[in-house]
């Protein structure tokens, strides 16, 4: 799908070397929780964000052939596991979670005024994996209008349109097969680092 990107941003991205860098934001209970893909500290709309670096990862953002944007699956490595079952624990789930994608220049700064808001939902399902001493954390994100599409039984398939509205051939050509695909999460692919198969993992 095509992207309005700030003429500033698009141009960083057809230079020969582009610095990526990824902001998220997650609302926890206890306070939100704001981290980028870099070191050190990076603020914009008012909000700072705290330098994660290799500590942090976010699976890849795509789309459904019928016009649905898949969830995804941030995490963050390193934590002691004493304090895992604690923050997993608490009650997340449902609370807003935001990421974005933005372009540095030479000197580190942000290339355009805001990043652009590349997924906006909600967050869902929290995992561990642990090997011993430290924990990775997982959190599955969900589109905020697929979890409004769920809970109301539509899919945005012809099949679907065919029932409100027989003859109706808007939704002709979207692949309903996709609609009712399950991942299993945790095999590569999936967003999950594949050297962490095998080690214990908990769902919570």
């Amino acid at each position: 799908m095509a992207r309005d990107l700030p003429s500033g941003m698009a141009a960083a991205i057809a230079a020969q070397v582009v610095n990526i860098a990824i902001f998220c934001e997650l609302d926890w209970p206890d306070a939100p929780v704001r981290v980028w893909s870099g070191v050190g500290s990076k603020t914009f709309d008012g909000k700072t964000f705290t330098g994660v670096g290799d500590f942090g990862g976010v699976s890849s953002i795509q789309e459904s052939s019928d016009g649905r944007a898949n969830g995804i699956t941030v995490s963050l490595s390193g934590i002691p596991t004493d304090v895992v079952a604690a923050t997993l624990g608490e009650y997340y789930q449902g609370r807003d979670a935001s990421v974005w994608f933005g372009c540095l220049d030479g000197s580190g700064a942000l290339v355009s005024t805001l990043p652009y808001l590349h997924f906006n939902g909600f967050m869902d399902v929290g995992t561990y994996s642990a090997d011993g001493k430290t924990a990775t954390i997982y959190i599955s994100l969900e589109n905020g209008m697929d979890i409004l599409q769920q809970s109301n039984g539509r899919r945005r398939t012809d099949e679907d349109q065919q029932r409100e509205h027989p003859g109706d051939l808007g939704m002709e050509f979207t692949v309903s097969a996709n609609s009712e695909q399950v991942d299993n999460w945790g095999q590569p692919g999936n967003g999950i680092p594949s050297k962490m198969h095998g080690a214990s993992r908990q769902t919570y």
